[in-house]
């Protein structure tokens, strides 16, 4: 495995993977040939080890991410005090930060949700989604 250098000069292992083989429950009522078809090898993701690591984050980056950190929470303090603690309106920043992130991460994987899909579901009419739909096949 090679090492790739992202932008920020922290040199970071690509991801690893490892082959699986996936085989629905025998308890599972569906048909043979939706068996046949969900059946079969997989990868999954195996990320580089971080905990390990020692990062030395240069003085200007420390001073933004301080900065930046402080501002999010005086956000979260402010939706919730303009919008009340149980608003659904605007849940605290981290949230929609990790929606963000999310939604990020589907599309590189290539992994989408349309939004019609998504909106059904949120309200809770939509079925269950299964990765076929989530890709939109």
């Amino acid at each position: 495995m090679t090492d790739s250098t992202i932008p920020s000069g922290i040199t970071v292992s690509p991801l690893g993977r490892e082959r699986h083989y996936w085989k629905p429950s025998s308890e599972s009522f569906i048909s043979r040939t939706r068996r046949a078809r969900e059946t079969g090898e997989y990868f999954s993701a195996v990320p580089t080890r971080l905990a390990d690591r020692k990062f030395t984050v240069p003085g200007a980056m420390a001073s933004n991410l301080e900065e930046s950190a402080k501002r999010l929470g005086e956000f979260d303090s402010y939706a919730q005090i303009r919008l009340g603690a149980s608003s659904h309106a605007l849940g605290p920043m981290s949230a929609v930060l990790l929606r963000t992130e999310s939604t990020s991460s589907s599309q590189i994987e290539r992994i989408t949700v349309g939004a019609r899909n998504l909106a059904l579901q949120e309200i809770g009419e939509g079925g269950p989604l299964y990765t076929t739909d989530a890709a939109g096949e």
